[in-house]
């Protein structure tokens, strides 16, 4: 059956309360906030709806699906299976969420499911009551036989039904969702539209404009984790219409939160490039040549600008790991002879490619140029600083030297001054003693 818009209001309203959970990194997040909710997974046939309701929205505002194994992917694809089927309408259109994240669909359609026959009612059993201290300690022993019992007849009996044939792809009535979620999305209505999408997806997953769609949906609620994981999806597709599909995600505005996560840059595939003119009204020409040329070829331009310093030739900047496709595009836009430099500094883009004057022939590097007149004006500096620190220690030496004379000077003042030796014998004093005379 066909459910009326107004209900799907309702069941999309009902939903932004498990697609705009935010909080810290998920598999941090999934730890605590988890609960028993992995148990409850394991033991979906004897759990309550309610119980796979509550850990099923724990799983989609918290869960990082890539640490998920194959055996716990079994298990929780079974949970969310009884919940599509056999929970409300809010409860199917979160169990198909969470289905597709995984990269899996329902078994069958909600609407064509084959009820199965209930069991016939246990005998009633009087309610027991518990003390005041115990606190739903656990069931009574009859109770839980009852229920068991009523368990493995309800699975004898499913197992006895005839099983309905997998459901084939149906590419008709996944364009009617597209449609129907197009309207949403142009008129605003963003969780309709992510409804429309998401069963969209479920009619045909072989559709790759579905899971582009909610893609973008996602990114534009802001949950990252989620829009790549539906890109990857179409990433693995990997079809003639898939793959045009990817390389636009990288351009696409919707997406533009999304262009600093490597792991989208990575499923993309495409380097984020910018233009800039930087030779007069002649290269703006030019830049508006190049940018329909890239937007043919599928590469379309992030960016257009102006350059702030004028150059006579072209220069294609790169980051690590860019530089083939760098190289490609030189190619791809017939540029000639370039100038090849490294992005060293942030920035959000990975190709930059700088269009000189096509009126110089020359080829001549600006930047080489003005580094080589910094280089001159930074040997100047350093002479100057040089020879001023020569001047400064020459002073230092002079000063020094001088107050070393100074001080020979004061210690030649304080000592006493030796008596001359007398120059003839009329100088010697007369009534100097006469030297004894020697012993023969």
């Amino acid at each position: 059956m066909k459910l009326p818009v107004t209900t799907w209001s309702r069941v999309a309203v009902a939903l932004c309360l498990v697609v705009l959970g935010v909080g810290p990194a998920w598999a941090d997040k999934w730890q605590k906030e988890k609960g028993d909710c992995e148990e409850t997974f394991e033991q979906w046939r004897t759990e309550s709806l309610d119980r796979l309701r509550d850990c099923t929205m724990r799983w989609e505002m918290y869960r990082d699906i890539t640490k998920v194994d194959d055996n716990q992917r079994t298990i929780v694809q079974e949970a969310f299976e009884k919940l599509y089927q056999e929970g409300t309408e809010r409860d199917a259109v979160m169990a198909l969420s969470a289905l597709k994240r995984l990269g899996l669909r329902p078994a069958k359609l909600r609407e064509k499911s084959v009820a199965v026959p209930k069991a016939a009612p246990a005998p009633e059993i009087a309610p027991v009551i518990q003390a005041p201290e115990e606190k739903r300690v656990g069931k009574s022993l009859k109770t839980a036989r009852a229920e068991v019992e009523a368990e493995a007849e309800a699975e004898a009996m499913a197992e006895a039904a005839p099983v309905e044939a997998a459901r084939a792809p149906s590419r008709k009535e996944a364009r009617l969702h597209v449609q129907r979620g197009n309207a949403h999305f142009k008129s605003g209505q963003t969780m309709e539209a992510l409804t429309a999408y998401l069963e969209a997806c479920d009619a045909d997953p072989t559709y790759a404009p579905p899971l582009y769609l909610t893609a973008m949906t996602y990114a534009r609620l802001g949950k990252k984790d989620m829009a790549i994981d539906y890109l990857r999806s179409l990433k693995a597709l990997n079809s003639d219409e898939a793959r045009p599909l990817v390389r636009r995600a990288a351009q696409d505005p919707e997406f533009k939160a999304l262009r600093g996560v490597a792991t989208f840059k990575d499923l993309t595939g495409t380097a984020v490039v910018q233009i800039l003119s930087a030779g007069g009204d002649a290269a703006k020409a030019k830049v508006d040549a190049h940018v329909k040329r890239l937007t043919e070829i599928g590469q379309p331009v992030a960016n257009i600008g102006i350059d702030r310093n004028p150059r006579h030739n072209t220069y294609v900047y790169t980051k690590a790991g860019y530089e083939d496709q760098g190289e490609d595009l030189r190619r791809q836009l017939k540029l000639g002879m370039v100038h090849k430099r490294p992005i060293h500094w942030p920035s959000e883009y990975d190709i930059i490619i700088v269009v000189g004057s096509p009126e110089v022939a020359k080829f001549e590097d600006d930047e080489a140029e003005k580094n080589g007149q910094k280089k001159a004006e930074m040997n100047k500096a350093a002479e100057a600083a040089k020879k001023k620190q020569e001047d400064k220690e020459r002073a230092e030496r002079e000063k020094l030297k001088r107050r070393m004379m100074m001080l020979q000077a004061m210690e030649d003042m304080e000592q006493p001054a030796a008596p001359e030796a007398p120059q003839n014998a009329s100088e010697v004093p007369t009534d100097a003693p006469e030297a004894p005379a020697l012993p023969e």
